[in-house]
């Protein structure tokens, strides 16, 4: 059966003040930042059916939830629109094992699950796919050694600082580990010095890099996290180019609107450009300290007219179509799936149900029914 479905606003300082609003139909009036759109059964925000939240709704009705129920994530993915006028923090996700243990460790120290001190809010791993809907710019993923090395010379402080010291003559995992730990936390008059330093850096070879770093010291005046796009890659997607992230990769998004499919999780650890918490050790066990050269990925051309992007998660696939009057897409849906218009209008019809959809707006499809069909004129992004 399908549902209509409300997704679940989240306003944060660096949101946009014009994406979220246009995509889903604000009045003026209300214009103000919005960070993202979350359609999903997460508890912190779940998206709104037929009266309920969703996650209590599927609590209340776990086979419509089919295979992938569970009581504590009731939903095994969660689809989000988000936009970015400024940048978010350096951060990195933990993989199953690591948010088992310090769910479980945070709870026992009886930190409330809205504490601002907390690391671990639920249980889960977080495995990301970020789709570009408008130019996006990100850092992901630690750049080659040689690269970092390069960097540090330039600055000057690959002999002042013995742990960068270290690293430029030997690099390796380890070394990395404690050269990065040192950068995070330079001495304001040191990170001055350094930004000082910036330009020893060939700007032929470093021009995004030094914009990047320039604008990022405006917004976090005392953050060693500006100096991350020399050890992090940058990477400029267009629209409908994505990227998958792995947990322990750091990354930043930086400016723009995207398409977020992740598994249901909220688990966030931060490494800078941010006033939330953050927690080095912690964040060093998690991290994997290893060069990443970053990949874009394309949709996948499909038979049906539904083309996927290729990633490795196992909880969730993005799945993106176009239709006119003449092209209705006739498909077999692996549910639970929620479908978001972006653009025109759509149909989605199965034999117990049908909805109509217009831009900005979603649906959720229970495991019911697994065929649909999907005409009418626009664009949709389907997760599942």
């Amino acid at each position: 059966m399908i549902h209509p479905l409300k997704g679940s606003l989240q306003r944060y300082d660096w949101g946009s003040c014009s994406y979220i609003q246009e995509l889903i139909g604000l009045p003026e009036q209300e214009q103000q930042a919005l960070a993202e759109l979350w359609l999903g059964a997460h508890h912190k925000a779940p998206a709104w059916i037929d009266g309920q939240s969703l996650d209590v709704f599927l609590k209340e009705n776990p086979h419509l939830a089919g295979d992938s129920f569970s009581s504590e994530q009731p939903l095994p993915f969660l689809l989000k629109v988000l936009a970015a006028q400024t940048p978010l923090s350096i951060q990195v996700h933990p993989d199953k094992a690591q948010a088992e243990a310090g769910f479980e460790r945070e709870n026992e120290l009886g930190l409330a699950l809205d504490s601002s001190v907390r690391n671990y809010r639920d249980a889960n791993h977080k495995l990301e796919l970020i789709c570009a809907l408008t130019p996006f710019e990100a850092m992901c993923g630690f750049r080659s050694y040689e690269q970092i090395t390069e960097a540090l010379h330039a600055l000057g402080i690959s002999s002042g600082i013995a742990a960068c010291e270290r690293f430029c003559t030997d690099p390796n995992p380890q070394s990395w580990k404690e050269c990065f730990a040192t950068l995070l936390c330079l001495e304001s008059d040191t990170l001055a010095q350094t930004l000082h330093n910036t330009a020893q850096l060939d700007p032929d070879i470093w021009e995004k890099e030094l914009a990047w770093i320039e604008r990022l010291a405006q917004l976090y005046p005392q953050d060693c996290g500006v100096l991350a796009p020399l050890y992090l890659n940058i990477v400029q997607l267009q629209p409908m180019e994505a990227l998958f992230l792995d947990t322990g990769t750091p990354h930043a998004y930086l400016h723009g609107a995207g398409i977020e499919v992740m598994t249901a999780s909220d688990n966030v650890l931060r490494a800078g450009l941010t006033s939330k918490h953050i927690d080095l050790k912690e964040l060093s066990k998690v991290l994997i300290f290893k060069p990443l050269p970053p990949e874009i990925l394309r949709l996948n051309s499909g038979t049906s007219g539904l083309g996927f992007f290729p990633q490795k998660a196992d909880e969730f696939k993005l799945g993106y179509a176009q239709v006119n009057p003449a092209s209705r897409l006739d498909l077999q849906l692996d549910t639970p799936a929620i479908i978001l218009c972006m653009e025109g209008e759509l149909s989605l019809v199965q034999s117990s149900s049908q909805i109509r959809l217009q831009r900005g707006k979603a649906a959720f499809c229970d495991a019911l029914d697994r065929d649909i069909s999907i005409s009418g004129e626009g664009a949709f992004f389907v997760v599942m």
